[in-house]
């Protein structure tokens, strides 16, 4: 038995008369608890919980499927984490040991309304959707299930850009310099830089170098490059000194920043703001670069957007080019 980390989760193999059996996890104690289980299944000859299926099996319950569409699509990707994350989602929900032939509408219509009575949003449900039918789509080309059941996502509103002002940003930071430093720094590097969190946690020391972050893997597959500040400078140059050898914030998991991250609303009383979340640092970068006058293609390339469709939802925010052009046109 061995629990080992590769990538950005936690695997624990368990072996007993010639079977393996594998689970991975998000953190070393989820992990710990299955393997104390899962040596209690074997000493009494039983297949441990929720253990993946052997090489040459099919899954037959929802857990099983959601480990091995893991092992063999997810595991080790860009999107590891999330996909985990909502993977888990719909194995918990819907239940671990669900027969996945018998999977249908009527089942998705609980996870969706289960999601809903949570808090999640639309695009958050839409997430946990996608994990649902890539695992059921698996499933299907392997013939363990007769056809995959057709999932329509939920609408998702475009709605507001959530973005820190200049008073608020100011405010999460002292609240963080007193009650979580470690925290503060990622806030103030996710703010000032504009990269994604899991591009931030995926940093190594390696990557920064002559006043710049290096981005090599990233949702757009465009790699680049993003100058930093004084003041991300002097917080890269302490944390090189006395943080993890590893990168600025390879001790942090999306778990762990999420749970931090709800700490500090808790704290400043906005837990009821569903849409103030770890990725309004990246909007407030791109907003307050489009306040400042800095043209829209240059901040497309700083945020590395694909495309400039998805920047152009702060171009609304350069109010003073706006007013200036009305000034110029009618009020000369």
């Amino acid at each position: 038995m061995s629990i080992s980390f590769a990538g950005n989760s936690w695997k624990v193999s368990v072996g007993s008369r010639g079977n393996r059996y594998r689970r991975s996890f998000p953190n070393r104690e989820q992990a710990a608890v299955w393997e104390a289980e899962a040596q209690l299944a074997v000493l009494k000859g039983q297949i441990p919980p929720m253990s993946a299926v052997r090489e040459g099996q099919s899954a037959r319950t929802l857990s099983q499927l959601a480990d091995v569409v893991y092992e063999a699509v997810w595991a080790r990707t860009r999107g590891e984490v999330t996909a985990m994350i909502n993977s888990s989602s719909v194995v918990r929900i819907l239940g671990p040991d669900t027969d996945i032939s018998s999977i249908g509408p009527d089942d998705v219509d609980h996870l969706i309304r289960a999601l809903s009575q949570a808090g999640n949003s639309p695009a958050t449900i839409n997430r946990k959707l996608a994990a649902l039918s890539k695992m059921l789509s698996y499933a299907a080309e392997r013939g363990w299930i007769p056809r995959r059941i057709k999932i329509q996502r939920m609408k998702e509103s475009k709605g507001r850009v959530r973005w820190m002002s200049r008073a608020e940003y100011a405010s999460v930071v002292e609240d963080l310099v007193l009650n979580d430093p470690m925290m503060k720094d990622l806030v103030v590097f996710l703010t000032e830089t504009g990269v994604r969190l899991g591009e931030a946690l995926a940093l190594r020391w390696e990557d920064i170098d002559s006043g710049y972050v290096r981005i090599w893997e990233n949702k757009g597959d465009k790699p680049r490059s993003v100058p930093v500040s004084v003041r991300v400078q002097e917080l890269l140059d302490a944390l090189r000194v006395g943080g993890d050898e590893l990168g600025p914030f390879a001790s942090f998991t999306v778990h762990s920043v999420r749970h931090r991250w709800n700490m500090m609303k808790f704290r400043m009383a906005k837990e009821n703001d569903t849409e103030f979340t770890p990725h309004c640092c990246r909007h407030t970068f791109a907003s307050w670069l489009v306040q400042a006058g800095v043209p829209i293609y240059t901040v497309k390339e700083l945020c590395g957007h694909k495309c400039i469709e998805v920047t152009m939802r702060y171009a609304h925010l350069a109010d003073g080019n706006l007013s200036s052009a009305i000034a110029r046109t009618f009020n000369a």
